[in-house]
């Protein structure tokens, strides 16, 4: 028998360029009416019992901004919140060259916001290596019998 000549090789994972943001909008009515704003500003916001700025005014959550409205009943909608909506969670599972088709019925749907997710974006090679990968989608979308590509 004969010894091989392969050499070992040691995985590598690509460097880590994954980088995201998230950002959640809240509105939180607090109140029936009219009422003062936060008694200590970003101090009585707490997320998850912990308060956006400390006693002394430093930091514990950053990115964090905060729109009052006093509950008056000709103030004005905050930036963002225009309109109102609500979600549907499909929870499907999308694989490569599977087309997944929907239909909405509605008269009053004016405007539709699809949300994807990934698990993760790399490709484990046969020896190992990791490396990025991606993903591509096409949404169409059938108006009146004609198909947009959005």
């Amino acid at each position: 028998m004969g010894k091989g000549s392969s050499k070992g090789h040691t995985p590598r994972e690509a460097k880590d360029n994954l980088k995201s943001t998230q950002l959640l909008s809240v509105i939180d009515a607090i109140s029936e009416g009219p009422v003062e704003g936060p008694v200590d500003g970003l101090k009585s916001v707490l997320l998850n019992s912990t308060p956006v700025l400390d006693s002394e005014g430093n930091t514990n959550i950053s990115g964090v901004t905060v729109v009052f409205r006093a509950g008056e009943q000709e103030q004005t909608p905050p930036e963002g919140f225009e309109s109102s909506g609500s979600e549907t969670v499909l929870g499907t599972e999308v694989k490569y060259d599977t087309p997944i088709t929907r239909t909405i019925t509605s008269a009053n749907i004016d405007r539709l916001r699809f949300t994807f997710g990934v698990q993760a974006l790399v490709e484990t090679t046969s020896k190992g290596d990791r490396n990025p990968s991606e993903v591509r989608l096409l949404v169409q979308i059938q108006r009146n019998g004609g198909w947009v590509t959005e």
